[in-house]
């Protein structure tokens, strides 16, 4: 029987694979669900992670990041 991914799956494998501190624009390479702008927009609406600026750029924590999708994460019936 194959194995089903899960989003505990996905977190666990986001988290070996993140590093500490990531820009918003590379964290498609890590298999985050959510886009550069999705994520720029819940930052103006202030509903996403928390964010850094690092040379201008948007940074986030793996920690937060992986908070913030747990927060998130609902159960289909």
């Amino acid at each position: 029987m194959p194995h089903d991914p899960t989003v505990t799956d996905f977190l666990a494998d986001f988290e070996k694979e993140c590093p500490p501190l990531v820009r918003r624009t590379d964290l498609k390479q890590f298999g985050f669900p959510l886009t550069p702008q999705t994520l720029a927009n819940l930052a103006v609406l202030k509903q996403g992670p928390p964010l850094f600026k690092v040379a201008g750029r948007a940074c986030y924590r793996r920690a937060d990041l992986v908070q913030f999708l747990r927060e998130r994460t609902t159960r289909a019936l």
